[in-house]
C-alpha cells in the first residue's frame, strides 16, 4: 500500500532528509566544476587538473586523515 506523499511523515522525509542531500549534491558539484575552470584558467591550461597543483592528494590525505578521526558514516 502505497502513502500519499501529502502525509505528515513523506513530507518529513522530503524536507529533512532528500532534499537537504540533493542540494548539498548539486552545491558540491558546481564548485568542483568551477574550481576546475578556475585551475584551467589560471594557468591558462585547458588539461589542467587537479594533478597539477597536487590538490588530488591533498584531498586523498584529507579524507584518510576524516577516516581515522572519526569513522566510517554509515
Amino acid at each position: 500500500m502505497a502513502t500519499p506523499i501529502d502525509a505528515p511523515e513523506a513530507l518529513q522525509i522530503v524536507w529533512d532528509i532528500r532534499l537537504p542531500r540533493t542540494l548539498g549534491a548539486w552545491l558540491a558539484g558546481a564548485l568542483l566544476g568551477l574550481a576546475g575552470a578556475v585551475a584551467q584558467g589560471l594557468f591558462r591550461n585547458p588539461l589542467a587538473d587537479p594533478y597539477l597543483l597536487g590538490s588530488a592528494s591533498g584531498a586523498s590525505m584529507g579524507v584518510a586523515i576524516a577516516l581515522v578521526l572519526f569513522g566510517a558514516s554509515p
